[in-house]
This record gives structure tokens, sequence and C-alpha cells, in this order.
């Protein structure tokens, strides 16, 4: 019997142990539980701050942006990509409706998804960034941007960034067209114009070209005097007297003078030039424009010689105007008729 009292004894004992245990385990594991759900609720809290201010971070951005899922679902677009295309996200929940929104023309639609798809697997197998494209982007209202997406796989996203490049363009743009302008202008003009930069021609119009009978080829990268005679008709090296035209030109005095060239078939000319200094994005440049005078000088020699040749003459000359004003006599009529001219 005492045996038996032992053995309920020892059950009891081991029973009671047996329910400590289980209380402490219990007990334990409820403490790693709540000490894991209290960090869990943490990290969550922090994880969910840490996008808050990521948000924050992306709404306040100067430049747009969106990201996508693996899927095509766009998940995401910030301030400054509203502002740019007036579509918002409940408008675009999707990759493929961002394109008919964004490019309603089916055949460039097509263009732009085709260039896009080689950007993001030419960025699948390099590991860089994707694109840059350039596209043109149709706003909510109608009107265009011109645009520079790059973008980049971040984790199962992809990330795309929005450069508007509209002012640029259309600045490039106006640019093109004053260019232009001014090219047919100076290309129209019945002057040879050059520019020269460090006494050589780096730019001319089509007059100069025919004026000196040459190529395009043999005038850019010459000086002047390459295309002058060793001397001027004053006696003087036609180098020396360029450069120091060019100085005088460059020092800020415009100069006008007649000066002797030769075409590219050796002939000699005469020209009018006239120097003078301009500045382009704050680089100085000579402005030479040149006028054949060869016919000008020629009808000067002549009317030279008819001048002399009617001063000298026996003959009487008379020029009368319409309400016979005389204009001119020669020595002959003086000497005649006795009176001074």
């Amino acid at each position: 019997s005492i045996l038996v009292k032992n053995i309920e004894t020892i059950t009891r004992v081991q029973m009671i142990k047996g329910w400590i245990f289980v209380f402490a385990t219990s007990y334990l594991l409820f403490f790693l539980l709540q000490r894991d759900v209290k960090k869990y609720n943490q990290v969550e809290s922090e994880l969910r701050h840490s996008q808050t201010q990521l948000q924050s971070l992306m709404d306040a951005m100067p430049i747009a942006l969106s990201w996508a899922d693996a899927q095509g679902n766009i998940q995401y677009s910030n301030n400054k990509f509203r502002e740019l295309f007036g579509y918002a996200l409940e408008e675009m929940p999707t990759i493929d409706r961002w394109f008919e929104l964004a490019y309603p023309d089916q055949e460039y639609r097509q263009n732009v998804a085709t260039e896009w798809q080689s950007a993001l697997e030419n960025a699948q197998h390099s590991g860089d960034e994707i694109g840059p494209i350039e596209v043109t982007v149709t706003r909510k209202d109608g009107s265009n941007r011109y645009v520079e997406i790059v973008g980049a796989f971040i984790q199962d996203r992809i990330l795309g960034i929005f450069n508007d490049l509209t002012a640029s363009k259309l600045a490039e743009r106006a640019l093109l067209e004053s260019e232009n302008r001014y090219r047919t202008l100076f290309d129209s003009a019945n002057d040879a114009i050059m520019i020269m930069q460090d006494n050589l021609f780096i730019e001319c119009n089509q007059q100069t070209l025919e004026v000196f009978g040459c190529t395009r080829e043999q005038i850019i990268g010459q000086p002047p005097y390459k295309l002058s005679p060793p001397q001027q008709p004053d006696g003087q090296d036609s180098t020396e007297k360029a450069l120091e035209r060019i100085k005088s030109a460059l020092n800020g005095a415009p100069q006008i003078f007649e000066w002797r060239h030769l075409r590219q078939n050796g002939e000699a000319f005469d020209a009018e030039i006239s120097l003078k200094v301009i500045e382009i994005e704050s680089q100085k440049y000579i402005q030479a424009i040149l006028r054949d005078i060869t016919e000008r000088k020629r009808l000067q020699e002549e009317l030279q010689l008819i001048h002399r040749w009617i001063e000298e003459s026996i003959d009487l000359f008379f020029w009368v105007r319409e309400d016979s004003r005389v204009l001119y006599v020669n020595q002959a009529v003086c000497n005649s008729l006795g009176y001074t001219k």
C-alpha cells in the first residue's frame, strides 16, 4: 500500500511538473510571439513611414515619374506627371491604356511601342537603363509635348522618367527656321559675303563662289591674300596690307577699300571690300562683303577718256538741260565765244 501511495504521489508530481512546463513554455512562446509581433508592427510602421516619405519625395520632384508592375499595371505617377500630361492614374490603369492615350495615332503608337520594347530588351540583356527614346506625347487637352523617356528595372517594377524637351525643341526649331531664313538671305545676296576667323575664311555664300569661279572647298580655310596677286596696284605687298586691314577691323574700325583679287582661272579683278567685326556667342568674327567693281572701273576709265577727249576737242560741245540751262561746255566753247565756264 505504501508503494501504491508513492506511485500516486509520483504521478501527481509528474503531472504538476508537466503542467508547469506547459505553462512556462506557453508563456515563453507567448512572450516571444508578442515580441515578434511588436517588431513586425514596428517594421511595418517604419516601412509605411518610409513609403510615405518616398511618395512625398517623388511627388515633390520636378520631373515626371511613373512605375508599373511586371504585368503592365501602372501603380504610381507623381504630381509632375499629372501636371505635364493631364492624366490621372485612374485614367491609365495599364501601360497599354497609356499608349492609347499618349499616342492616339495608331501607326505612330505602333512605332513607339516597337522602339520601347526594343529598349526594354536591350536593358534586360545589358543591365543598363532603358532608353532613352524621344517621343511626341499627346496631352489630355490635345496639345503635344516632346519628351525623352528613360527607365530602369527596380525589382519587379519598371520605373519611367519623362524629361520634357518641349521648350528646347521649340527653341531648336525656331533657331533652325531662323538659320534657314538667314541662309536664304545670305545665299541670295548680290554681293559676295564671307566670314573670317583668325584671318581665314570659314564661311561664304553662293555669290562668292560665282565671283571667284571656284568651289566652296577652294575658299574655306584660305586667307584673303591667297586669293590675291603678290602686290596690289599701289605696289604694297598683298599679305602685309591684308593683315593691316584685318587688324584695324578687329580693333573696332570698320574698313571700306578697293582690292585687287584673282579668280580661280588667274584672271585679276577689282573689288570693293567692306570689313566689319561681328560677335556670335561671345566669339569675334570678321564679316567681309566683296563687290566686283571691274565693270564699274572700266566704265569710269571710259568716261574719263571721253571727258578728256571732249575737253581737248576743237569742236564745241554743249550739254543743256530741258529748261535750257547749260550743264557743261568744253574749253573750245570758251575759246570761241570768249566766256569763262
